[in-house]
């Protein structure tokens, strides 16, 4: 069947609507904010949510369970952040978590097994090497990275973590770490 060329603009001017959210996202997520869709992923209407406890930039999230974890970040004054702070999309709330034993923006981080695991980043030194997992409500060190790393990618795949890209002079910016 054919399709009119109606039809056709009607579906370019969708897909250039929903296209513009990300945008969105970037600019509120750096005022503070946490934006959801209302009504899935494919939605195009949004709704500002509780504003982050302490606004940064240069953040890293991950989902434990059913809250957003945002991790360090750079303060006003570009120093990094060890604050941690864990949110609530069903009670759309904030609660505090330990912080990370330093101060890190630009960092990586994933979860898996109801572990939130923070990898690298940028330091008061420069780009890190660290490792960290939060087990029981305190931050235990893993082992170091071979090289420091941030502003990279992380996830778990086969039981181990991967980071992947980022800023790491003289390696192939590829490393996993996990059970042999």
């Amino acid at each position: 069947r054919a399709r009119s060329p109606r039809s056709r603009r009607a579906r370019r001017a969708r897909v250039t609507r929903a296209t513009l959210i990300p945008v969105r996202l970037v600019f509120f997520a750096v005022a503070g904010l946490v934006l959801v869709p209302l009504t899935g992923a494919a939605s195009t209407q949004w709704d500002e949510r509780a504003p982050m406890p302490l606004a940064r930039t240069e953040v890293v999230a991950a989902t434990v369970g059913k809250e957003i974890f945002v991790l360090g970040g750079m303060l006003p004054s570009g120093a990094p952040s060890n604050r941690v702070d864990a949110y609530n999309p069903a009670r759309n709330t904030w609660r505090r978590v330990p912080n990370l034993p330093a101060g890190v923006h630009h960092a990586m981080a994933t979860a898996a097994g109801g572990k939130l695991y923070v990898l690298g980043g940028y330091g008061a030194s420069g780009a890190q090497q660290t490792a960290w997992v939060l087990d029981a409500r305190r931050w235990r060190a893993l082992p170091r990275m071979p090289f420091p790393r941030a502003a990279a990618g992380a996830g778990f795949a086969n039981g181990k973590i991967i980071v992947a890209g980022g800023v790491a002079a003289g390696t192939s910016a590829h490393e996993r770490c996990g059970p042999r």
